[in-house]
């Protein structure tokens, strides 16, 4: 009844595999075990199926751990790759690790198998997660500057623990300046503040910032070049850490200027 496990075995010996097999079973697992021995039953395997894990042998008569390696990688597979082997040599197991390959166990010490199989169970689970956060970040990002794009809104990125703002290319339609023109702490966001409002728009952000609030919006106007001010709305939203701490806020303002005038 224990966990199942999909195990591409590199092994030409039957009675290794049946250990292997066994110590598996011992550790908790249910292995389902592909034995094979050549590139192209490899080949056809990673093809017909997927694996939870990668057991090898260090050299065979038609393969070897490190060919086996290299089809896994060449074909884009991120399996915990284990060699498994009684004749492998400290500088042989270096090269294979610096390879990709993740441990590798000796015939003489199974007891390290389990162990290893767990380990690198979890670590496989961790990139691949890691990689889906990553993927997920990219078509976030991908979405906002689309977003950006459709609105002309000038959204600002406001990093609270460096007291640093950046701008996408939205500013630079609503106030002329190009981002790279403007200087990347919060005082540029200060200095575009009319003064007859400034105190009290500085005020009402950092209300909603040190306070238990998470959002705010406000209006006012912002300077542009050659002299004039918009009419902005300024919407955003205050990031917290786990103390509840403000570590970052991000926003837009939207041009409300002809909307005033008419």
């Amino acid at each position: 009844t224990g966990a199942s496990l999909r195990v591409l075995m590199v092994e030409d010996c039957e009675d290794d595999a049946l250990l292997l097999e066994r110590e598996l079973t011992k550790g908790g697992y249910k292995p389902h075990v592909k034995r094979l021995d050549s590139p192209g039953a490899m080949h056809a395997a990673l093809r017909d199926q997927t694996w939870d894990l990668v057991l090898a042998d260090w050299n065979l008569p038609r393969f070897s751990a490190l060919f086996a390696l290299e089809m896994l990688k060449c074909n884009g597979f991120d399996l915990p790759f284990i060699i498994v082997s009684g004749t492998i040599g400290e500088e042989a197991a270096i090269a294979a690790m610096k390879a990709g390959a993740h441990d590798y166990v000796m015939k003489s010490n199974l007891g390290r198998l389990v162990p290893a199989v767990q380990r690198e169970l979890c670590e496989a689970d961790d990139r691949r997660s890691r990689k889906r956060a990553e993927a997920a970040l990219v078509v976030g990002e991908e979405r906002l500057k689309l977003v950006a794009h459709a609105t002309n809104d000038a959204i600002w990125d406001w990093d609270l623990t460096t007291q640093t703002l950046g701008w996408n290319e939205g500013f630079q339609v609503l106030s002329g300046f190009r981002p790279h023109e403007v200087h990347p702490g919060v005082e540029s966001w200060y200095s575009c503040l009319h003064p007859e409002e400034k105190e009290r728009v500085i005020a009402t952000r950092y209300a909603a910032i040190n306070g238990a609030g998470e959002t705010w919006s406000d209006q006012y106007r912002f300077f542009r070049v050659g002299g004039a001010y918009a009419h902005v709305l300024d919407r955003g939203y205050v990031m917290r850490n786990e103390e509840g701490r403000a570590v970052r806020a991000i926003g837009a303002l939207i041009d409300l200027t002809e909307q005033k005038r008419a």
